[in-house]
């Protein structure tokens, strides 16, 4: 972002009278918006996945975590990690 850090770089117009949004607010508060649902139609979501494959995000993310004590990062897919887990899982009967 240009040497502009990610808690002060301002999104939007400051003229609104508000409270200016930074960027990190701004994408809090875009996840919280995907994790909204009707009660009377579906069940709560139970996690909002974020798919970044080329790790573009992961600097945001570090800093939203510091925000956002719910949010968890699942680091690089091990396909073989995945199979060992499943192979030895305790839920085998």
């Amino acid at each position: 972002m240009c040497g502009v850090s990610l808690e002060t770089a301002i999104v939007g117009d400051k003229t609104n009278g508000k409270m200016p949004m930074t960027f990190l607010d701004e994408v809090r508060k875009s996840l919280a918006h995907a994790a909204r649902y009707n009660p009377g139609d579906v069940v709560a979501p139970a996690a909002v996945l974020w798919n970044d494959a080329d790790g573009q995000w992961w600097p945001v993310a570090e800093h939203l975590r510091a925000l956002m004590p719910e949010l968890l990062t699942l680091g690089d897919y091990d396909p073989e990690m995945r199979a060992h887990c499943l192979i030895n899982s305790p839920f085998d009967g």
